[in-house]
């Protein structure tokens, strides 16, 4: 995502961390927790974030790369995601590149356009 307007606007970051994040070019990486989206972490650049996700993701599997599926959702932001998938693919030989879903209207009205989201699963077959 490169516009945080779109998560501020929409109530999901309040206006210091808008501001900052926007002078920083920080992006907020966002979980579920308790039933609420709320931000864990930010990385600077999209490509800082996407690699602190899918890092994030291995830990919390706890799985060797090998047992995992990478997915994506993306909206607005295909050609990219499929760079993104091969990217992966070649710094984690083993670990299998899934589908790259599209982001339903509902949510991608809060995060805009060009946002990519990283989706593992573990031993997970089609």
């Amino acid at each position: 995502m490169n516009d945080l307007r779109w998560l501020f606007d929409g109530g999901r970051l309040s206006r210091a961390k808008y501001v900052l994040g926007s002078l920083l070019s920080k992006n907020p990486i966002l979980t579920f927790i308790d039933g609420k989206i709320e931000p864990v972490k930010s990385a600077s650049g999209i490509d800082k974030t996407i690699q602190t996700i899918v890092e994030m993701l291995i830990d919390d599997l706890q799985a060797d790369p090998s047992e995992l599926t990478l997915h994506f959702v993306q909206a607005s932001f295909y050609n990219e995601t499929k760079e993104y998938a091969s990217q992966f693919e070649e710094q984690y030989p083993g670990m299998k590149i899934g589908k790259i879903f599209t982001m339903g209207g509902a949510i991608s009205a809060h995060t805009g356009p060009r946002t990519i989201v990283p989706i593992m699963t573990k031993n997970f077959e089609y």
